[in-house]
């Protein structure tokens, strides 16, 4: 009588569990005809943003005019900083078009720009630190 009822236990035990994990668990797949028969997502478009910086230290102990030609990469948000012990004079192209002229110790500036940019220093003596960096 005893492993009458051991045996209906571990029959019982058997349907639970295969109930749990086998039965209750049961997914229905799509067919291959029905994810062929879909129409396809619309595409998105990603935008990749790259970096282009460049740095020039000058030295110059002469009142002569100098011209950093600079190529940039694409056109895109460029940021010009210039620092200098000294005031200087500067104009800057943008593919050969006045962007802006400054006089001063410090300038900062944020245009949209690309191509050939050019710093003109004009009767220049000093120490510059000069950093362009553009987001294309």
């Amino acid at each position: 009588m005893l492993g009458k009822l051991v045996i209906i236990a571990l029959v019982i035990l058997g349907a639970v569990i295969a109930y749990e994990y086998y039965i209750g668990n049961v997914q229905t797949h799509t067919s291959v005809s029905a994810i062929n028969s879909k129409t396809a997502l619309p595409s998105t478009t990603v935008i990749h943003y790259f970096n282009f910086s460049a740095s020039i230290s000058v030295y110059s102990n002469g009142t002569t005019n100098y011209i950093y030609p600079i190529n940039l990469p694409s056109n895109g948000n460029v940021t010009v900083n210039i620092l200098s012990n000294t005031t200087f004079n500067v104009k800057i192209y943008d593919n050969g078009n006045l962007i802006a002229q400054y006089s001063g110790k410090e300038y900062h500036e944020a245009f949209q720009g690309g191509g050939k940019l050019e710093l003109v220093f004009y009767d220049f003596s000093g120490t510059l630190n000069i950093s362009v960096n553009e987001v294309y």
